[in-house]
């Protein structure tokens, strides 16, 4: 396992539910520019269509990574889904943790 600079490492343990929100603000970008191209044809149709597809891409790329972090790490995903505060540096995880049904 390498450390970063900052003594942080890289390991897929400290990949946080959080990052769900993600896709869940481009899906939101994706429908609004497609809802702009549906009332103004000066909108192209196809940002929201590609912004649809990246977000997919994403969604799909953060499900593989926590899915992969909750078969080698189950510990680490049962704290953070408790909200185990100490686990995690965040102090409110429990808004974030429905995310992960809410990004799909």
């Amino acid at each position: 396992m390498q450390e970063l600079e900052s003594g942080q490492s890289r390991s897929i343990v400290h990949l946080p539910v959080g990052t769900f929100s993600i896709p869940m603000g481009l899906g939101a970008l994706a429908t609004a520019f497609h809802r702009a191209a549906e009332v103004w044809t000066t909108v192209p149709a196809v940002i929201g269509e590609a912004l649809a597809w990246l977000t997919l891409g994403v969604l799909a790329a953060l499900l593989i990574a926590y899915g992969t972090k909750a078969v080698r790490h189950r510990s680490a995903v049962a704290a953070e889904w408790r909200h185990d505060g100490a686990q995690r540096n965040s102090p409110v995880l429990l808004g974030e943790v429905p995310q992960v049904a809410g990004s799909g």
